[in-house]
């Protein structure tokens, strides 16, 4: 089925939800925290604008280490006697790479988190949660511990 007949399906039982779950899945793709503002998630948004902004500068930084080391190796191959820290140099080199990609790895799943969290938070945005039930791990009269559900009237 479309997405179009399921919303007029939705819309004839009278429930419209208020936020769009593809927008918040858009806003997320286009910047991780984004589509946790639009859910009205506002704790969350900074963590992952602060792990995509970490995320990116180490990129940029391991990246720019990276071809430093590429072109010094590059120099010290050419070099006839090879040069006795070659080596050393080139495990530097891939060192560097190494943790650029996986910097770049983490970053995927930054935005992964933040869109399938985003995605649920807009799906769930209606849910009404009530004063009236309660959750609790308490004493039970034998001696030991039970768990509690109220639904208070």
């Amino acid at each position: 089925m479309s997405e179009m007949v399921l919303n007029k399906a939705v819309e004839e039982q009278g429930f419209v939800m208020k936020k769009s779950t593809w927008g918040a899945l858009w806003r997320s793709f286009v910047m991780p925290g984004w589509g946790q503002v639009y859910v009205e998630s506002y704790w969350k948004a900074p963590i992952f604008f602060a792990a995509t902004g970490v995320l990116v500068y180490f990129i940029v930084d391991l990246n720019n280490k990276y071809d430093d080391k590429n072109a010094l190796v590059g120099r010290l191959e050419k070099q006839t006697p090879p040069a006795p820290d070659l080596l050393y140099q080139k495990q530097y080199k891939e060192y560097y790479r190494d943790n650029r990609d996986m910097s770049a790895f983490y970053l995927l799943a930054v935005y992964a988190v933040s869109a399938i969290d985003a995605y649920v938070g807009a799906h769930m945005y209606d849910y009404n949660v009530s004063d009236k039930l309660s959750f609790g791990v308490v004493p039970n009269y034998q001696g030991g511990i039970s768990v509690q559900l109220l639904v208070r009237k």
